[in-house]
């Protein structure tokens, strides 16, 4: 009798127990008291069932994380569409991708002119105050930043202290983990989203995945913002030279005429100067006939002239090829 019930009961005992689990209790658990192969099995049953529980866990973690990637992404891209200001562009995607991941730190960089480096255009916090008061600027090429530039793809670093090309910042001592990610249209680089976060391998793959979206999405509205930058430009120069065009179609005498032309130029263009070169009745020699302001009409009063031949001259070349010179 005692042999059947030391069988039975861890029998009924392992029948209950797998039974709960399958229903969906993922907590029950066999007793695991005892030295026989029941209790051996007991608690082998224990080990899965906890692998399986964290497995649950981390895949549920995983699904909750990537759902907020989504929804953020799906709000800094509305949020993208009505910005036609590039610094609040850069200020309002380094908020929303700080805030709503909870990292540790957020920056945006754009290429400088001879786009060979590449310099901060906003950050969060204190840091991104402080770097954006000392025009912090990466050279192409150097650390996670540079080198997700120069080859138009994501650089994740989940481990910074065993990561070699990786470049300390002092303003921001607690990176542990970093990505850096192109901000592109097609293979034109225009700069790069730089996210850093204080947990050694706190950033993974998923964050790339969503990361690269938000990046896309910022290249798409940056294209749009200098465009319509680009057209209000030419929509107010357009407007200028109608407005110099009126204000000088009344005056009769040449001199003034011209005068008028380059003072109202370098005002309304703001521009350093402005000065007219007429030709010569010989036609080799341009004579400085009409300055902008004081320093110009003293450079009419000293007669100053530029041989029509004059190699290294842009007034002469222009008048040689009779088309516009931009230096």
């Amino acid at each position: 009798i005692l042999n059947s019930i030391s069988v039975t009961r861890p029998l009924a005992e392992l029948r209950v127990g797998t039974e709960l689990f399958q229903k969906g209790n993922l907590f029950a658990e066999i007793n695991t008291a005892g030295r026989d192969e029941f209790t051996v099995i007991a608690r082998i049953f224990n080990s899965l069932a906890k692998q399986i529980r964290e497995l649950i866990t981390d895949l549920e973690k995983r699904v909750e994380d990537r759902t907020k990637a989504l929804a953020t992404s799906t709000e800094v891209s509305r949020r993208l569409s009505t910005i036609l200001d590039e610094k609040e562009l850069v200020s309002e995607v380094v908020s929303q991708v700080q805030t709503a991941f909870n990292y540790y730190h957020s920056q945006i960089y754009f290429f400088d002119e001879s786009r060979e480096n590449l310099v901060m255009a906003g950050g969060t916090g204190e840091a991104g105050k402080t770097l954006m008061a000392q025009f912090h600027k990466i050279g192409l090429g150097r650390g996670l930043v540079g080198r997700a530039a120069d080859t138009n793809q994501a650089v994740l670093v989940s481990d910074t202290t065993k990561n070699p090309d990786w470049l300390p910042n002092p303003l921001l001592p607690e990176t542990k983990s970093e990505i850096a990610l192109p901000i592109a249209l097609g293979s034109q680089v225009l700069g790069v989203l730089d996210v850093q976060h204080n947990v050694t391998e706190g950033l993974q793959p998923a964050d790339v995945d969503a990361l690269q979206s938000i990046a896309n999405q910022v290249a798409v509205a940056l294209q749009n913002i200098r465009q319509y930058e680009g057209t209000q430009k030419i929509a107010a120069d357009m407007s200028v030279v109608a407005n110099v065009g009126i204000a000088t179609s009344t005056i009769s005498d040449p001199q003034r005429l011209l005068q008028e032309v380059v003072d109202l130029s370098k005002k309304s263009f703001d521009l350093y100067h402005s000065h007219i070169y007429l030709l010569n009745e010989t036609g080799d020699t341009l004579v400085l006939t009409a300055g902008a302001g004081e320093v110009g009409r003293q450079m009419v009063t000293e007669k100053r002239t530029i041989p029509l031949d004059r190699e290294q001259s842009l007034v002469a070349r222009a008048a040689r090829s009779s088309e516009g010179v931009v230096v």
